[in-house]
């Protein structure tokens, strides 16, 4: 992290993640997972140490897009909590579920850390489409460092639904302060799949409420 563009997002100076990319170049980088918290974060990471494997299957949500800006996730009758008055239902999802709400809420990467597996790639989609898959470790690092450079207003989760057998899709609303002081979302999407008998993020996704370019 030794570029001023790139030190300029933290503070201390120091990053936890060690591959950001301080300019856009279409042969060398890619999108950040978090390159959509515009000015928070670095938009940009080194392709070395990323993967091009797109899952099988793709269970991440794609928000609903009027012009440029995002109206969400519509929720309707499978919606995860609607149905958790009937027996159905795992606790141990729960928790999952409340592990990502937690570290987002609280800037505390540990309940997140409960959820990656060191052997389980993490897919990356943006607006929907599929980019990369990270190491888990790296995906922790990027967001340790997102959690450090974004003040949080709100985070949401409000739709959860059921995709294939173990497999939940959980999608939400990230409220931010932008460096100007004005509230910015993003929309975001998380997939946990039961894995080895634990639920395990398998595919993260982003969508701004607003597309811009930088």
């Amino acid at each position: 992290m030794e570029h001023s563009r790139v030190r300029s997002f933290f503070s201390l100076g120091f990053a936890f993640y060690p591959s950001y990319c301080p300019t856009y170049d279409f042969a060398s980088v890619y999108y950040s997972p978090y390159y959509f918290y515009y000015g928070n974060c670095p938009p940009y990471i080194y392709r070395h140490g990323c993967f091009y494997g797109p899952p099988p299957v793709v269970y991440v949500e794609v928000p609903v897009y009027v012009g440029a800006d995002a109206r969400g996730y519509d929720t309707g009758p499978d919606d995860y909590y609607l149905r958790r008055r009937y027996d159905d239902h795992d606790p141990e999802l729960d928790r999952a579920i409340d592990d990502i709400r937690e570290t987002f809420r609280g800037g505390n990467i540990e309940p997140l850390v409960q959820l990656v597996d060191p052997k389980v790639r993490i897919a990356v989609f943006q607006k929907g489409k599929y980019e990369y898959s990270l190491e888990s470790n790296d995906y922790l690092d990027m967001t340790r460092d997102a959690l450090t450079t974004t003040d949080t207003v709100q985070f949401d989760l409000y739709r959860v639904q059921r995709r294939a057998a173990g497999v939940y899709v959980v999608s939400g609303k990230h409220v931010y302060k932008n460096h100007e002081g004005e509230d910015r979302a993003v929309y975001v999407s998380y997939v946990l799949e039961k894995l080895g008998g634990r639920w395990t993020l398998t595919q993260v996704g982003t969508s701004p409420d607003h597309i811009q370019d930088w």
